[in-house]
């Protein structure tokens, strides 16, 4: 490949070295692309140094609505009455917000957000991550939450369980590369397993997605 040739080093910025398979930009080269030019990697890819920028979403836990038994087709608002409830995490009112799942009845009970449209900006090749802050209680041993996501009106779940622990700890579930649709809509459900052992509360949760370039 022909490029201009440096004065000091009498050599191109722009060359090729025996047996490689592309050109080389030396230091303080620049490779231009002229008017009406473009780079097409539409068939493969262009590789950057460090890591692209990432969006996120944070989800309002508030206007997440409980599912009445673990198989109803209908949903109420969070209470401090339902199972799952809206729960403060001090006794005295102080402090975050939170869902709780108690051991009451309606345990197993689904937490269901409103539709997330799919960003324009997101990069379906590389998927998408869940965020989640949750614990399990002192009984966490066993405690988790199936982590359920359902592209559009489908009834295929995306999603998998994530363990929890017994103090809020972040974890992410990653959403399989090709499995987000490009636009459209998504629904996250969270379903705890059976936890007579302990309260599950959920504090934070969101989504992580590579964006893309172009």
């Amino acid at each position: 490949m022909p490029g201009a040739t440096d004065p000091q080093f009498g050599q191109a910025r722009v060359y090729r070295t025996p047996g490689a398979t592309g050109e080389v930009i030396a230091s303080g080269g620049t490779l231009l692309v002229e008017a009406g030019g473009h780079i097409d990697a539409s068939a493969g890819r262009i590789t950057l140094p460090g890591v692209l920028r990432r969006g996120f979403f944070s989800l309002d836990l508030l206007n997440a609505q409980a599912k009445t038994t673990a198989t109803a087709s209908g949903v109420v608002p969070l209470s401090t009455g339902t199972n799952p409830q809206r729960h403060s995490a001090n006794v005295d009112a102080v402090g975050p917000s939170r869902v709780r799942w108690t051991t009451a009845a309606g345990a197993t009970n689904p937490l269901v957000f409103p539709a997330w449209r799919v960003p324009f900006d997101l990069a379906t090749a590389g998927g998408l991550e869940i965020v989640l802050v949750a614990e399990g209680g002192s009984g966490n041993a066993s405690n988790e939450l199936n982590v359920r996501l359902f592209n559009g009106t489908a009834t295929t779940d995306l999603g998998s369980t994530r363990a929890l622990t017994s103090s809020p700890v972040e974890s992410t579930v990653a959403i399989t590369s090709g499995n987000m649709p490009a636009t459209g809509f998504v629904t996250l459900v969270l379903t705890p397993n059976a936890h007579a052992s302990g309260a599950i509360d959920l504090y934070a949760v969101g989504f992580s997605y590579l964006r893309k370039t172009s």
